[in-house]
């Protein structure tokens, strides 16, 4: 007789227990039928009920491991994990056909809808019920609710995770969707802003790379180092960036300014020049944007020019002057 067994998901049957066939895994229950609670529960189809579990108001189709499901039938397993929480997810079919154990009756419950509901015991902050993604190599990604409010009518966030590198211990929280606002918040995105707080000499007729020692943020792998290379932003993932930066030079009425992108050390992708302030007692003010496709380990710098016959600053001015950005915004 062959082995009772759903491919779809993965399970075989073995003396009245379901075992996952990949992980070799025995799986603890395994019931079909209503959402509820176990009450009336007669295991002799499926492996005992862990002890210390607590019986509730509901009813529960169990399913039989003798019975072969065909491709078509709307099964919902359900069973215990070795966290202690429940995973519900339907095998969906053409005919209902399964038998019934416990206080549920004998009638084939149909072809009906099913939601799949994860909750864990806890009541404080970030608790709630999560599903966890894997393959026969391990986990990778997550989805979790994260309890705000436990009063009545429960408020919570929807978290997502991912592990990020092969080399992670677990997986890291990249996006939130923040039940309080309705907005998406705790984004992972590729994105820097540094500034400079000291005034930067320049020399007349060549451009001057501008460094900046502090990080306002740098929201992904180093974008931008205050030690090494600090007139550089550099792209650690390929796409499209948006790029600004601001840069005042001091006041001079003599000759003409420009400021500029430049990409690795070669190639201009934005820039703009003006003369300098008229009677000299105006500073001379600098704002430039630029969209452009960036691959990986590309870098971009900020650049001043001046001709005023000699040295002349670029000048620190609170949060204005200089500062430089990047920020991602599609593959």
């Amino acid at each position: 007789m062959r082995r009772p067994q759903i491919d779809e998901a993965g399970l075989d049957a073995y003396l009245n227990k379901w075992a996952e066939r990949n992980l070799g895994r025995w799986l603890k229950s395994c019931f079909m039928g209503t959402v509820g609670t176990i009450a009336g529960l007669n295991p002799t189809y499926c492996s005992i009920v862990p002890a210390g579990e607590t019986a509730a108001v509901g009813s529960f189709l169990v399913l039989d491991p003798t019975y072969q499901p065909t491709v078509g039938d709307p099964v919902e397993c359900m069973w215990r994990d070795d966290k202690g929480g429940y995973v519900l997810g339907p095998i969906l079919g053409a005919a209902a056909k399964a038998r019934v154990a416990g206080s549920a009756g004998t009638a084939d419950p149909g072809n009906t809808g099913g939601v799949m509901y994860l909750q864990d015991t806890g009541a404080s902050p970030n608790s709630g019920g999560g599903a966890i993604f894997g393959a026969l190599q391990g986990f990778f990604a997550g989805i979790k609710g994260l309890l705000q409010d436990g009063n009545n009518n429960s408020r919570g966030d929807l978290a997502f995770y991912v592990r990020r590198a092969t080399t992670d211990a677990s997986l890291s929280e990249v996006m939130r969707l923040d039940s309080a606002s309705g907005l998406l918040k705790n984004i992972v995105i590729p994105r820097v802003r540094c500034h400079d707080t000291g005034n930067q000499s320049t020399n007349s007729g060549t451009f001057t790379a501008i460094t900046f020692n502090s990080n306002d943020y740098d929201s992904f792998t180093s974008m931008h180092s205050t030690s090494t290379n600090t007139s550089r932003i550099t792209i650690s993932v390929a796409g499209k960036y948006r790029l600004t930066a601001g840069i005042k030079f001091a006041a001079n009425a003599t000759g003409n300014r420009a400021a500029r992108f430049l990409l690795n050390g070669a190639t201009v992708i934005a820039e703009d020049h003006c003369f300098a302030s008229t009677g000299g007692t105006e500073v001379t003010s600098f704002t430039l944007c630029a969209e452009r496709n960036f691959a990986a380990t590309d870098f971009i710098e900020v650049q001043a020019f001046q001709s005023s016959g000699g040295a002349l600053n670029v000048i620190t001015d609170a949060d204005d002057s200089p500062n430089f950005a990047a920020s991602w915004f599609s593959l």
